[in-house]
């Protein structure tokens, strides 16, 4: 049966996000939490980008989206509503999702599913993705969460607020940038250059910075002057410095951020890593494997 993709229209809006909530009931927006959706399919940015829908003007069955990552690297977002599967819907999006890629000069293009959605893994493997890594959700019950006895500040090793710093410190932000640089050479790539991973530009690590809202809620390490360690609930998650890792600067600084996080009322926490350490310290600290999403490329020939 074929189908007719078009662009789709703000009119079909409403229709998309029931196509999201139908696929995934489970996902549920609760303010009492801190919640990860592996692989959800609505991650497009706002503006920028393609959508593609299937079926009339705002009763779409289908969807999809395509964005720029970097450079000449894609994502795409693609959902078919549960009763419309199997009927080709989804070939058709991905047709129109490769087809633009390609005129787009794309050189690669990722895909997110869930592990647990046998469909959504086969249909990718079918057209040649391959899997890059694993992201895993670990949940915390913050109710039941006691930092007290569990970690201790490792010897020369101190611990302080992004508040603290921008108080103390005229160079806080450049000192916490070069922690980062340093920090993110290994960081797992979901798109990784067959070369090795490039560096993160600084611009965007300022970016990054930019909008923290709880600076008493962003706890940084310190030996003597230098940073070696941060973490906090919002993008940046938890990093630690190359040549400090292994003593146990991201369990104390992240059961720190867990004792905030309790003590103003957040109920759950689940945290995506796909880090093996930081896994680690998660489990340490008493979180509990969930969802996983498999991150996937694709590699476009370009002729």
């Amino acid at each position: 049966m074929r189908h007719m993709v078009r662009e789709a229209a703000p009119a079909d809006e409403v229709a998309v996000l029931d196509i999201q909530r139908s696929a995934y009931p489970e996902y549920v927006e609760d303010t009492s939490s801190l919640q990860w959706f592996p692989a959800r399919q609505l991650d497009a940015p706002v503006t920028g980008g393609l959508r593609f829908v299937v079926g009339a003007e705002e009763l779409p069955s289908g969807y999809a989206a395509l964005w720029r990552v970097k450079e000449q690297k894609y994502r795409f977002d693609l959902l078919v509503h549960p009763s419309q599967r199997g009927r080709g819907i989804g070939t058709a999006l991905f047709d129109s999702v490769i087809g633009a890629a390609v005129e787009l000069g794309a050189r690669t293009l990722q895909a997110r599913v869930r592990a647990d959605a046998a469909d959504s893994v086969a249909f990718a493997r079918r057209r040649g993705f391959v899997e890059t890594h694993r992201m895993t959700g670990y949940q915390i019950d913050l109710r039941t969460f006691d930092r007290a006895g569990k970690v201790g500040i490792p010897t020369a090793i101190s611990v302080l607020t992004l508040s603290e710093a921008r108080m103390n410190n005229r160079r806080w932000k450049q000192d916490l940038i070069e922690l980062l640089i340093a920090a993110q050479l290994d960081w797992p790539d979901p798109d990784p250059d067959p070369a090795g991973s490039s560096p993160v530009p600084l611009s965007v690590f300022d970016r990054m910075l930019e909008p923290v809202t709880r600076p008493d809620a962003f706890f940084i390490a310190a030996h003597r002057l230098q940073y070696v360690g941060v973490s906090c609930l919002c993008s940046l998650g938890t990093a630690v410095h190359p040549g400090f890792r292994g003593r146990g600067i991201a369990t104390v600084l992240h059961s720190h951020v867990l004792d905030r996080a309790r003590r103003d009322g957040l109920a759950r926490i689940i945290r995506p890593s796909a880090n093996p350490a930081m896994q680690t310290v998660f489990r340490k600290l008493g979180y509990q494997p969930g969802l996983t999403e498999i991150r996937m490329v694709l590699k476009l020939r370009l002729d």
